[in-house]
């Protein structure tokens, strides 16, 4: 007889990519989350996975078993729904954003999901995007707003904004009369909010009009960029909502290239078959309540604030 722990195990190895992160998913441990596969293989009488390498793939029948999986699960949950008086049951999601969203939207979003789904507890977590997209692929992550990137084929996304961003540094080194060139550049540190090439086409940018610069400093906030650029620490590039208010003041100049910065898309991003009517739900809501440019002077304000202190 074929079990629901058994369609679960099926469904969260495929989702997640391996047994490991299934297991972590479903608090098991990894044998059981095996056996339980070996033995819905026995229940169906036919191989659900082939071995190739390392890799375990599934089998043309394993596809369409993981299909019908996928299907009971769905009904697994209405089930248990039932069993709570037609009372949705209380659950967590898990959002991730980046800091940039955390300064803007993010506080919108929670206050809708609680008016209008309060039987959702949204969990946030603020990373940079490289750890975001790690996190996602884990299994630690429901769901993803961060910039464009290229992903596998058990991701999905959905466009929620595109977003301008500029090169700004400190009025002592640059003028906002005067167009530079990438070697120009070349004594100046980088200020970058992560990893290099956790934003592709920032990345595609700098290689674009050969900027290969002096020192590559991680600052891991925002707020700490923007002061440290305007003191003439490094160069930083970042979203012009951001700093527009320090650019009009001259606290910060916007750095002119002869190539322009491709604006930056951000998307949202959920594992393939795993949208539930409460994620779609949740996903409705951030391409509503989405946008970058909303309060976007709240940290111009801050930066203001912890200047004054």
């Amino acid at each position: 007889m074929i079990t629901i722990r058994q369609v679960e195990a099926l469904v969260w190895s495929v989702r997640l990519g391996t047994l490991s992160r299934a297991a972590q998913r479903l608090n098991a441990a990894q044998p059981t989350i095996s056996k339980r596969l070996q033995e819905l293989e026995t229940g169906c009488g036919f191989e659900i996975f082939e071995k190739r390498g390392r890799k375990l793939f599934l089998t043309e029948k394993g596809k369409t078993l993981n299909v019908l999986a996928e299907k009971i699960f769905a009904l697994t949950s209405q089930v248990e729904d039932l069993k709570n008086d037609e009372t949705p049951v209380e659950r967590s999601i898990s959002i991730g954003v980046t800091e940039f969203a955390a300064h803007t939207w993010v506080v919108d979003l929670v206050e809708q999901i609680r008016s209008e789904l309060p039987h959702i507890v949204p969990q946030i977590s603020i990373e940079h995007c490289g750890i975001l997209r790690d996190k996602l692929v884990r299994g630690d992550l429901d769901l993803v707003v961060c910039p464009s990137y290229t992903h596998d084929a058990n991701i999905s996304s959905q466009l929620a904004q595109e977003i301008k961003f500029v090169m700004v540094g400190s009025p002592r080194y640059f003028s906002s009369d005067q167009k530079y060139l990438g070697h120009d550049l070349a004594k100046h540190s980088f200020l970058t909010h992560g990893p290099i090439g956790a934003i592709g086409a920032v990345d595609t940018w700098i290689a674009d009009i050969g900027w290969r610069p002096n020192e590559v400093v991680q600052v891991d906030s925002l707020v700490a960029q923007i002061e440290m650029a305007r003191a003439g620490m490094g160069l930083a590039i970042l979203p012009e909502p951001s700093v527009s208010t320090l650019i009009k003041s001259g606290q910060l100049t916007e750095i002119d290239i002869e190539r322009n910065i491709c604006s930056v898309l951000y998307r949202i991003y959920g594992r393939k078959n795993e949208l539930s009517s409460s994620l779609e739900d949740i996903v409705d809501i951030i391409r509503d309540i989405c946008n970058f440019d909303n309060r976007g002077q709240y940290i111009a304000e801050r930066h203001a604030s912890n200047r004054d202190q």
